[in-house]
């Protein structure tokens, strides 16, 4: 409040003291009549019994009421009730099983069972058994006759000749490479390529030196590359503006300073004691104080809801947005989803937005059959191609990036197997999915092995990646 044209705090908790006593509390406190002030009521509590501040009613999200407390839910639920592990709602890749949370199939981002997928993660489609397949290198999602033909690509690919091709680093959205939007924390510059935010208070910075501003927000001035605080208007009061984040208001014509508040850059205009934005990595919490976000968001807007997340994490899409997400290896950091990579863990490259290991097997094969007939028996062939790493159901670590019409040509790589094995389970006149393999040739490591065609000639193929097996990145199932 303001009397006398001074600011005056309101008690911890208080939303309204214009009479200079406190007549209301925000969420999480009761009034106590006989003091006038605002008592906090107990942990994780939302709200909470007017003659007892300990004695809770209701809970935040992540926890449940036990008793009379807010207990924490169990780490795989969002929310529970009753119990830690009564989970009502599930993190992403899990699905509500009465009372808990049980795991999808592999690669599944929402299912109603483990083997009814609703949902697939980013590069997988939903095949007729429930179960995600995986499309060609970099697709969102596939044509169901032919899954090395792109219809859609992920946040930060763009789709060009039925191919999805990477947008610059930290891209939402571009343009014939040109970014448009920006990941948070970032924007897109001239030249369409994402940077760093701006920090308050530079209205405009040099690329990526987020401090070093070139223009500033109105109420400060620029001095060399620092935006300082310009309350020349006070002299005479004629302040019409004071900024914002700069942690002045407007009393009349002049700018008065905000009391101290911890972690906040700016303070109300309208009840001088409560905060309304927040240091960094800190959010406006229900008393309008400010409260550390969890250590995996950089920015958040309250306990639950990140709008930025740290290195190695990403923020969700859909119906679970703002949850980071930890990035799946061989991702280093992901964008949207856990599997979608913007960069790999060493000794792996990123191919589109998946990470391919760099010791590899590829190989490329010819089978006497037209496109058509081998994509009516793709599941077969999967299941034949798992088999060769000795588990037949294990059909997640399979992918095709190209299928060449006519004597169909699949080509691929397989990593954690030798060459020499690969060869002998994929060489000339092998029936795989009913179809025999007419040529084949194997590539060990960037060394070409030879091999023999039906008709007894010595060839040496070219590698075309297209087929990779090992990668749990590119499972299916």
């Amino acid at each position: 409040m303001i009397v006398n044209g001074l600011i005056q705090l309101c008690s911890p908790g208080c939303s309204s003291c214009a009479t200079g006593t406190c007549t209301s509390c925000f969420s999480g406190y009761i009034f106590n009549s006989n003091s006038a002030t605002c008592l906090r009521c107990g942990p994780n509590c939302l709200t909470c019994s007017s003659s007892n501040a300990n004695q809770c009613l209701t809970c935040i999200n992540g926890s449940y009421l036990s008793g009379t407390n807010c207990q924490p839910c169990s780490p795989t639920c969002i929310t529970c009730s009753g119990t830690a592990s009564s989970c009502q709602t599930c993190l992403p890749g899990q699905y509500y099983s009465g009372s808990s949370c049980a795991p999808c199939s592999l690669n599944c981002f929402n299912c109603s069972s483990f083997s009814q997928c609703i949902t697939c993660n980013n590069g997988f489609v939903l095949a007729k058994n429930g179960k995600c397949r995986g499309c060609s290198m970099s697709c969102s999602s596939c044509s169901s006759t032919n899954i090395t033909q792109c219809t859609s690509c992920a946040n930060g690919l763009e789709l060009i000749n039925s191919a999805c091709v990477s947008c610059p680093i930290n891209c939402i959205s571009c343009n014939n490479g040109q970014c448009a939007t920006c990941v948070t924390g970032y924007q897109p510059n001239t030249n369409g390529i994402c940077v760093l935010n701006c920090q308050l208070l530079c209205a405009t910075c040099q690329d990526n030196l987020p401090t070093v501003c070139t223009s500033c927000y109105s109420g400060s001035t620029l001095n060399g590359s620092n935006c300082q605080m310009d309350l020349s208007c006070n002299a005479n009061s004629t302040c019409t503006d004071c900024g914002q984040g700069l942690n002045y208001i407007l009393v009349g014509t002049t700018c008065v300073m905000c009391p101290a508040i911890t972690n906040c850059l700016q303070c109300s205009s309208s009840n001088t004691s409560t905060c309304s934005i927040c240091s960094a990595g800190y959010y406006v919490d229900t008393s309008n104080g400010c409260t550390i976000c969890s250590n995996i968001c950089i920015s958040c807007i309250s306990s639950s809801i990140c709008t930025g997340c740290a290195q190695g994490y990403t923020l969700t899409q859909g119906q679970t947005q703002g949850l980071c997400l930890q990035c799946a290896s061989p991702c280093a950091t992901c964008l949207g989803s856990s599997t979608f990579c913007q960069t790999c863990i060493t000794n792996y490259t990123k191919i589109g937005w998946k990470c391919q290991s760099n010791n590899y097997v590829g190989f490329t094969f010819v089978l006497n059959a037209d496109a058509a007939s081998v994509m009516n028996n793709i599941d077969a062939i999967y299941s034949q191609m798992a088999g060769i790493s000795g588990n037949s159901s294990n059909t997640g670590d399979i992918t095709f990036t190209s299928i060449t019409s006519g004597s169909t040509i699949l080509a691929g790589t397989i990593t954690g197997m030798s060459s020499a094995a690969v060869s002998s389970s994929l060489g000339t006149g092998v029936a795989i999915g009913g179809f025999t393999i007419s040529s084949a040739s194997v590539v060990g490591y960037g060394t070409a092995v030879s091999s023999t065609d039906s008709n007894g000639t010595t060839n040496s193929l070219p590698l075309i990646l297209g087929l990779s097996i090992g990668l749990p990145l590119f499972a299916s199932n």
